[in-house]
């Protein structure tokens, strides 16, 4: 009998420390920030959208609450005339006074206004579909700042997004990080010569033969 209640008092205790052990990874996953599945559950703080209709780019900023009292934060730097997401940050966690700075810096560039959680996703939306149908993806932490997102239904907002340049057609404007080269190249080959619109400050070698005179 001993025994057999010594046996039950090892396996409370290894169920015990195993129960710790749990408890212990997730609050170091809720310190990181990475622990993210619930986070389309976290309330909605705010969502901004700069330049549309009145600049070549745009941004998209949300933030959410998190159950720590820090927040959750998105910012996507938009081409809705050609090149979709060309820039995107995710913040696991931030505080308060960081988003009022980064509001605060964002304006400066762009004025911003508020919009709803529906409406800053659909312009995320709209851009990555555009850019997508002439050939071009978004910036590689697209999949990870998308997560702000996580739960909307962009389908439900009536926000009216425009895409395409002043004439209707898709229009690149070079910035000093794009690959201006191989961008109109791809325009080339999927829209032909007169299927688009650029302005260029960086060129090619005039040589080459995407800009033969011949």
């Amino acid at each position: 009998m001993a025994k057999k209640n010594k046996q039950q008092q090892q396996r409370l205790q290894k169920a015990k420390a195993r129960k710790s052990q749990k408890r212990a990874k997730l609050a170091r996953i809720r310190r990181s920030g990475s622990d993210l599945t619930q986070i389309s559950r976290w309330p909605i703080l705010g969502a901004w959208v700069s330049g549309l209709g009145e600049h070549t780019l745009s941004q998209v900023l949300m933030a959410r609450r998190r159950p720590d009292g820090a927040l959750a934060v998105s910012s996507f730097l938009l081409d809705l005339q050609c090149l979709g997401v060309k820039d995107a940050v995710f913040w696991a966690k931030m505080d308060d006074m960081q988003l009022l700075d980064l509001l605060e810096r964002a304006t400066g560039v762009m004025s911003l206004t508020e919009c709803s959680a529906e409406d800053a996703a659909r312009v995320v939306e709209v851009g990555v579909s555009y850019a997508a149908s002439i050939g071009f993806g978004p910036h590689p932490d697209y999949q990870k700042a998308r997560r702000i997102f996580e739960g909307l239904d962009a389908g439900a907002s009536e926000l009216e997004v425009a895409t395409g340049g002043p004439g209707g057609k898709p229009y690149f404007m070079s910035g000093p990080y794009d690959e201006v080269e191989g961008i109109l190249q791809t325009l080339l080959e999927r829209l032909g010569p007169d299927g688009f619109d650029y302005t260029a400050e960086v060129f090619p070698d005039p040589g080459g033969a995407l800009f033969s005179e011949e």
